[in-house]
């Protein structure tokens, strides 16, 4: 037998780029994680960065597009890499994220220097403030107007923060902040007292561009201010709330879409009087009777200044924990939550319903030989008790219950019903 030649396997051929880029962005998984605190490069991003000049141009931009700074410690010695040995990467920082985590005792002047290198995002579109105070920002000597104000800025996220109770000092951030925002997260604010001669708070800021308003766990005195931002054309309000929670006056009344998520022990919310929102998601969670949360829902719903003006309606509930007592009762309370449903939607304008229930395991009962009849016999049951609302025309109807097994927490069986609209 002939021997093979040598250079058999060592003949190279050059990837074609198309598949070049789709190799690059499946390693790039880090566009895929949605966290405050951590940025995952994959080391084989970083690998190919290595290969040659033409993988570096194509990766380098992955690389940098988010920057997390733990905390203010790492601040300069994160930055200097930035600012003195390749500023030229600056251009492709899209994300940066910056914790503070230091009280304003505990914190000293940072470089001169830090105030340029932050002129250099240019290209910043996302920003994350979280752990800190005004009076940190001081303490530091820091200037954060020209991120807030770089030119592509697009959503802003302020997270564990504590600010003036008149709020002043958040106005004077949110002032300096393009106003072409289009997003705006405020998560777990808190207040920050200040001296009865502090400075009146500035004008509302006003945002043209907002399309999107988070709020999370903000127990701050901002929500009760008539003016703070003024957002005409928002079209997303979502919220998180403690115990006590309202609409602030300052929302627009117009914006289509509201997202809440509570658990049944908080205190049914104010949505003042004016709210018209044509889509409406609840995420609700919690222990105790399955009719406080049934009770908790329709009461929400009856709370809405307009509910004949709704679209579509979404609800996830997580019924954490159920007895056999419980569970026997099930379908009677969804049964009344469904028959109220109806009502709202002869009201005329409900054109989909979407439901997501999740339910431990334990209360269907039986053995995991018989889990495909338990299966059967509860769709039955939830076909029958859904009544009227199957038999409307027009209605996009979507109803699951996810069975969760305790133990790995993990859906071990789904029931749904599905009627699109005709």
């Amino acid at each position: 037998m002939d021997a093979l030649p040598l250079d058999v396997g060592l003949v190279s051929k050059q990837l074609p780029m198309e598949l070049i880029l789709q190799i690059i962005a499946i390693l790039d998984y880090s566009s895929d994680t949605y966290t405050y605190y951590v940025t995952d490069i994959s080391p084989c991003l970083t690998a190919c960065s290595l290969v040659c000049h033409a993988w570096n141009d194509i990766c380098r931009p992955r690389i940098f597009r988010k920057v997390v700074i733990y905390d203010i410690d790492r601040l300069s010695l994160r930055l200097s890499f930035l600012h003195s040995t390749a500023p030229h990467l600056c251009e492709y920082v899209l994300d940066l994220r910056l914790g503070f985590n230091v009280d304003s005792e505990g914190a000293s002047a940072l470089p001169s220097w830090v105030l340029d290198c932050f002129k250099r995002f240019k290209n910043l579109r996302v920003l994350y403030l979280w752990d800190g105070t005004t009076d940190v920002l001081a303490s530091l000597d820091m200037d954060i107007t020209p991120l807030l104000a770089a030119p592509r800025l697009r959503k802003l996220c302020i997270h564990r923060w504590s600010f003036d109770e008149d709020a002043s000092d958040l106005l004077r951030i949110l002032l300096s902040t393009n106003p072409q925002l289009e997003e705006l997260t405020l998560r777990e604010i808190f207040t920050e007292f200040v001296d009865e001669d502090s400075a009146e708070a500035p004008s509302a800021a006003r945002f043209e561009a907002l399309r999107r308003l988070e709020m999370f766990n903000v127990a701050h005195p901002m929500l009760r201010l008539e003016a703070l931002i003024e957002c005409p054309n928002l079209n997303s309000l979502v919220a998180r709330w403690p115990m006590h929670w309202n609409v602030p006056p300052w929302c627009p009344p117009h914006f289509s879409e509201l997202d809440i998520t509570v658990d049944t022990s908080v205190y049914l919310p104010d949505f003042g009087k004016v709210i018209q929102p044509s889509a409406f998601t609840i995420n609700i969670s919690g222990f105790g009777p399955i009719s406080r949360l049934t009770t908790w829902i329709k009461n929400c719903i009856n709370r809405l200044p307009f509910p004949d003006l709704l679209h579509r309606l979404t609800i996830n509930a997580d019924i954490t924990e159920v007895n056999e007592k419980e569970f026997e009762v099930f379908y009677r309370e969804i049964a009344n939550l469904f028959r109220f449903l109806q009502q709202i939607r002869d009201l005329g304008r409900l054109e989909g319903i979407i439901i997501v229930i999740y339910m431990p395991i334990e209360g269907v009962g039986g053995t995991p030989d018989t889990l495909a009849e338990a299966q059967a016999r509860e769709s039955a049951k939830l076909e029958e008790v859904l009544g009227t609302l199957l038999k409307n025309d027009g209605l996009y109807l979507d109803v699951t219950l996810e069975w969760i097994d305790g133990v790995c927490e993990r859906p071990a069986m789904s029931t749904r019903v599905q009627r699109v609209a005709t």
